[in-house]
């Protein structure tokens, strides 16, 4: 009789099509456990219950958390998933992160803004005064960021940035407020693991 041993895997990728028919992508979760994972890795995926169900039920063990293109929305209902709702939802786990890194090749606030230069703030008397206030924000403020929310079209499968969205939580300010928390507890984190060691 042969035994086979499985080694489990510490790091995982997590990442999307570019395009998906809506009900193959409507279908997708995460029920899965995988009690050595260390560190993930999310691209180019919405940040909505089921990504921060996963992360919750490895909030022990979990040390590294890469989101790169990542984006809030509301993928598959009228309610939108925000960044504020998912960094809230990851603190309650009191995760043992140590790194959390955020990041995003392509942002805009407005729909005519050159997309692929990183995050662009323009100054057109034509913008809205929303616009201008969170402009205003980014500008005033070098630890601010843009988030990205997005929404997919159902018929396409195509993701694609919701500006309206971007604007509108942006200017509230709660994202980034939930991110600063969430990022405190990583440092906190991160300087107990080294007195410890």
């Amino acid at each position: 009789m042969t035994t086979l041993l499985l080694e489990l895997p510490t790091e995982l990728l997590l990442g999307i099509a570019e395009r998906l028919p809506f009900e193959a992508i409507k279908s997708l979760s995460i029920h899965v456990s995988i009690p050595k994972l260390l560190h993930l890795k999310s691209e180019d995926c919405f940040v909505e219950s089921a990504l921060c169900g996963f992360l919750r039920d490895h909030s022990q063990q979990l040390k590294v958390l890469s989101l790169k293109n990542c984006f809030a929305g509301s993928p598959f209902s009228d309610l939108p998933y925000t960044w504020d709702a998912f960094f809230h939802d990851l603190l309650i786990s009191r995760p043992v992160l140590e790194k959390l890194i955020v990041t995003n090749d392509n942002i805009a606030l407005i729909a005519e803004d050159p997309d692929d230069q990183g995050p662009s703030i323009p100054g057109n008397a034509e913008d809205s005064e929303d616009v201008k206030a969170v402009q205003k924000q980014l500008l005033d403020d070098p630890n601010r960021r843009l988030w990205v929310y997005a929404k997919l079209d159902p018929v396409s499968g195509v993701i694609v940035h919701d500006f309206a969205e971007i604007v509108t939580n942006n200017k509230t300010g709660k994202d980034q407020a939930k991110h600063d928390e969430l990022m405190a507890l990583v440092r906190q984190n991160r300087e107990h693991s080294s007195n410890e060691a």
